[in-house]
């Protein structure tokens, strides 16, 4: 009974559906691949220079073409081949869903689509509440293609560089608020500003771009009401994978990681390395000493110097007076 409801079964069973709907997914690709826009935008950002607006670059082509080439395509796709599939990146963040256009190791282009039931089931849900707000470390840009009647705030706060001693005495603030009308831009400066969405009459669509290059080393999280800093996050995501496998060495008790933990010391960004080095001193103690005077004494960060002794002052000269 169950397989006359499972109309999938019925279609996994003709390989020559499998094969159209394939054929028409390499097309597809094809297609996107080859679009003018798409071209255009990937040769500029090849041989952009690192100092020059990669962004502003690329900004003004014709991104909505692309969008509806891209959408009116695949859409009739689905409708000629039940098993076909978009050959796009998606995402999917709860009232926010879209496709990625292109994906450059220096820009991320997407258009975004909000549905506007879930964005105010959202807003009126109290587990939901603006709580906090984090600043990305990268530029942003937005074009809303249709605005929906969107309200946002805007927000600044200071840039976070390898220098910058966190506190919660750093505050952010909230700047302006704005109503946007179809076509309007919205740019973004990594690492000091963002936007929270505020209200909206009805859906709204945007084109995002994000410029891949960090402003700032941290991505600042900050307290939405009184704007303390709460919290900071790596902004690269390699960064941020390695201090979590660290700890996660840590509290499996793996064995024979002094080498790894002491290559890890000495990575490029400075919060990475104590973060490391913490993490080593809670697993093997004697072994990280050598390392962690060494990072008293030179580590190039004056925060991770200062921390590095007054750790080592802590925990080693006590058992060395005694001894």
């Amino acid at each position: 009974m169950l397989k006359s409801f499972n109309k999938l079964s019925d279609l996994l069973n003709q390989p020559a559906s499998q094969e159209r709907a394939l054929t028409t997914m390499r097309a597809a690709r094809t297609v996107l691949a080859d679009d003018p826009v798409i071209r255009a935008a990937k040769a500029t950002l090849d041989a952009i220079d690192p100092a020059e607006d990669a962004i502003a670059a690329v900004a003004d082509l014709d991104w909505e073409d692309v969008v509806r080439s891209v959408v009116l395509g695949n859409l009739r796709a689905m409708g000629d081949e039940p098993l076909y599939a978009p050959p796009l990146s998606v995402l999917d963040d709860s009232s926010f869903k879209g496709f990625v256009l292109l994906d450059h190791p220096a820009m991320l282009v997407s258009v975004i689509a909000c549905d506007p039931t879930e964005f105010v089931l959202k807003k009126r849900n109290p587990a939901q509440e603006l709580r906090s707000l984090a600043f990305s470390a990268t530029d942003s840009y937005l074009r809303f293609i249709k605005a929906g009647g969107l309200t946002i705030s805007r927000w600044s706060c200071p840039l976070f560089t390898d220098e910058t001693v966190a506190s919660d005495a750093i505050r952010c603030t909230r700047t302006s608020e704005q109503l946007l009308a179809d076509g309007d831009v919205v740019r973004l400066a990594g690492g000091t500003q963002t936007m929270v969405f505020e209200r909206c009459d009805s859906g709204f669509v945007m084109l995002q771009l994000i410029h891949r290059r960090p402003r700032s080393p941290v991505v600042p999280e900050f307290e939405a009401v009184e704007g303390r800093l709460i919290a900071c996050s790596a902004a690269d995501q390699k960064s941020s994978r390695i201090q979590m496998l660290s700890t996660l060495t840590r509290l499996l008790g793996a064995e024979g990681m002094d080498e790894t933990y002491e290559a890890l010391s000495r990575h490029a960004d400075h919060f990475v390395r104590w973060h490391v080095m913490r993490e080593w001193l809670a697993r093997s103690p004697g072994r990280a000493k050598q390392r962690l005077a060494e990072m008293a004494r030179d580590d190039r960060n004056a925060n991770v110097r200062r921390t590095a002794d007054m750790t080592l002052r802590l925990f080693f000269k006590p058992q060395e007076e005694e001894a």
